[in-house]
């Protein structure tokens, strides 16, 4: 059987559909990258749950960007990163990630 990782990425909030968010990942691993203010809402999501939560202040700009030129569409790469850096040998086990 295949291994499939599923990552959630992001400032996620809690929302009305949150028990049918979690019932469709309870069989899945999940890899979250987001803020320490959602911990208690993503903390239950997945079969495992590895999560790297930062503090808002935490936002680091990527390598070259100005403030002036920095979208905050950026923040899902950050997210994405401190996963990586946090998970790589764990995501390196999956056959799939999403």
């Amino acid at each position: 059987m295949k291994k499939i990782a599923i990552l959630i990425v992001g400032d996620v909030r809690d929302c009305y559909a949150k028990d049918l968010l979690k019932a469709s990942l309870s069989d899945f691993d999940i890899f979250i990258g987001s803020y320490n203010k959602h911990e208690s809402f993503l903390k239950d999501f997945g079969k495992v749950n590895y999560m790297k939560l930062i503090q808002s202040n935490e936002i680091r700009l990527p390598h070259n960007i100005t403030k002036g030129k920095f979208q905050q569409n950026m923040l899902q790469f950050l997210h994405i990163d401190n996963i990586i850096k946090n998970f790589n040998d764990k995501l390196n086990e999956y056959d799939y990630i999403f």
